[in-house]
């Protein structure tokens, strides 16, 4: 079976690193693979994808470029079934589908509740014309679906729910706080999220300034808000325990020497720094918003969005309390089990052969 799946980049993000990590699983099971990048940005990640699956980059220059319909009518040629993701591969692939009048099967994977284009009257009726091209739209989670079928308004496609999941036996061989003896040293705070407006690493920040005891806090990731981030920092005088880590390629090494991981959004269609937190057996707060909820609820714990003061009352609760924290440890590191990138594939591979059927 030869797959094709079309990203905008390998930059650092959640969808991109799923998919890198999920490209070892299908080379394992013997599935025919190539990734179609539409800009070559030299990030760890492109160095990470499976021994055996091709990739191809169609240039340096923006993924927004148009052009890009012409390139790929043309490299999917003799393509049975095409797997895209993110905006706006979606456009570029959908309308290089239709123009060249290619037969491919096309799969797509809705990896957020929301986006700018869904608040844009003219791109809502753009929206429902792309996604009535699509043979099927797997969901990352049960908000996703649901706010996805709230704008398109429509029950005629075929949308699922197929879990992201992550690589499991990427934690098991590392050992526990690698850097000193959790007694020796400060606790560790970690988010591991890009600095989008999606995010809020603010409230973390915040929070950090009504803790009972001195901590350090790891922000790991780059963006637009990142600068405002120092800036805060800069302003409540903690810069000192702040620290800003950039993109990172040993985040699994990072998760299991800090104490607590928070994921912090305004925005989440699933969490996938949650789960990496929950499989390293470490305590996981996170804001209660839609998809993340799914995931963190009834094992880690929710606190309430942009609320510093409610953050910190777990965080401090966490710190104090041996007995809870280590509750809320194994209820978290259970709960990863749900989560392993073996069960994703497997789910598209079977989509894969229903629609080639």
């Amino acid at each position: 079976m030869k797959i094709v799946h079309v990203i905008p980049s390998l930059q650092a993000g959640g969808a991109e690193k799923l998919l890198v990590e999920a490209s070892k699983n299908y080379a394992e099971l013997g599935i025919d693979l190539e990734i179609i990048v539409l800009k070559k940005t030299n990030s760890f990640l492109e160095h990470k994808v499976a021994d055996g699956v091709k990739i191809s980059y169609l240039g340096k220059g923006s993924p927004y470029n148009p052009l890009h319909i012409i390139s790929l009518g043309r490299i999917l040629k003799s393509v049975q079934l095409v797997h895209v993701h993110l905006f706006p591969a979606l456009y570029w692939v959908t309308i290089a589908k239709s123009l060249w009048r290619r037969e491919f099967k096309l799969v797509y994977t809705e990896h957020s509740t929301s986006n700018r284009r869904r608040s844009l009257p003219l791109f809502k009726f753009v929206d429902r014309f792309i996604y009535s091209k699509l043979d099927f739209i797997g969901c990352i989670s049960t908000a996703t679906k649901a706010r996805l079928e709230e704008h398109l308004k429509t029950e005629k496609l075929d949308i699922g729910i197929i879990s992201n999941g992550i690589d499991l036996g990427a934690f098991k061989s590392i050992p526990e706080n690698l850097s000193t003896a959790r007694s020796e040293r400060k606790p560790i705070i970690l988010q591991v999220s890009s600095f989008r407006v999606q995010k809020d690493q603010k409230t973390l920040i915040r929070s950090i300034k009504y803790l009972n005891r001195q901590v350090d806090l790891l922000l790991v990731g780059e963006g637009d808000t990142k600068n405002d981030c120092i800036a805060l920092a800069d302003t409540l005088g903690i810069k000192d325990r702040v620290f800003f880590l950039g993109i990172r390629s040993d985040v699994p090494k990072l998760m299991k020497t800090a104490d607590i991981i928070v994921l912090s959004s305004n925005v989440e269609g699933f969490g996938i720094a949650a789960v990496e937190g929950m499989a390293a057996g470490k305590p996981v707060v996170a804001s209660n918003i839609d998809g993340v909820s799914e995931i963190v609820g009834g094992s880690g714990i929710l606190f309430e969005k942009g609320n510093a003061e409610d953050l910190s009352y777990y965080l401090n609760r966490l710190l104090e309390d041996p007995h809870y924290y280590l509750a809320v440890s194994t209820r978290c590191y259970n709960k990863s089990r749900e989560f392993d990138i073996k069960i994703m594939v497997m789910k598209y591979i079977e989509t894969y052969k229903r629609l080639l059927r």
